[in-house]
């Protein structure tokens, strides 16, 4: 097998895994923890960092895959992948035009906390225009996850703009969904990096 081959068969089978330690990821921050996050992209972000952002589509096709195997059912809420889609694209073009190899550690750190308020946005827009979608499939006006319908209660009455209002309640989720998704992926991409197994795989 010649080193593309082995390069792409390591990152496919990365891919399917990380999907899946996704999954549980977010299983656990969500239903052990029971702390209002997402913390379902860590791994997929950091395979994009390491490759580029059809790998990291890929695992997050396997997460939902697997997620649907796993509930025996295909919800409207599926939808949710093309979020992480967009993150994942989102991620690679900002790594590929701000960050850069010879950056020090707190210019690492300060394009990281950049990285985290682009991805927070962006998947705060996307996130509430599928929230939307959800509600009308629905018929019922449900659109809230786990994650924002404490927020939808505290400002219940005062929500007047649907669309608007789904966004900018997942704003202060992300600020920090972000925050720790964007960092704990960088840090498996560098431990990637190191690792030699993958390094053997990429020569």
């Amino acid at each position: 097998m010649n080193s593309t081959n082995k390069r792409s068969l390591t990152l496919f089978i990365l891919s399917l895994a990380f999907g899946i330690l996704d999954y549980y990821m977010c299983d656990f921050v969500v239903y052990i923890l029971k702390v209002p996050l997402f913390c379902d992209t860590i791994f997929c972000l950091a395979i994009t960092f390491l490759a580029n952002p059809l790998w990291g589509i890929l695992s997050v096709i396997s997460y939902h895959v697997f997620d649907i195997i796993i509930s025996h059912s295909f919800v409207i809420y599926q939808l949710y992948t093309l979020s992480a889609f967009i993150g994942c694209v989102t991620a690679w073009v900002y790594k590929k035009q701000v960050m850069k190899d010879a950056d020090s550690l707190i210019v690492t750190i300060v394009k990281l906390l950049g990285l985290s308020l682009v991805m927070c946005l962006v998947m705060s827009i996307s996130g509430g225009i599928i929230s939307r979608i959800c509600a009308y499939v629905n018929g019922d006006g449900s659109e809230y996850t786990f994650q924002t319908e404490f927020l939808a209660v505290l400002f219940e009455g005062k929500l007047r703009f649907p669309l608007l209002d789904s966004i900018l309640l997942r704003i202060p989720v992300n600020v920090v969904d972000r925050l720790i998704t964007v960092f704990a992926a960088f840090g498996v991409y560098k431990l990637l990096t190191k690792c030699r197994f993958l390094q053997q795989q990429f020569d």
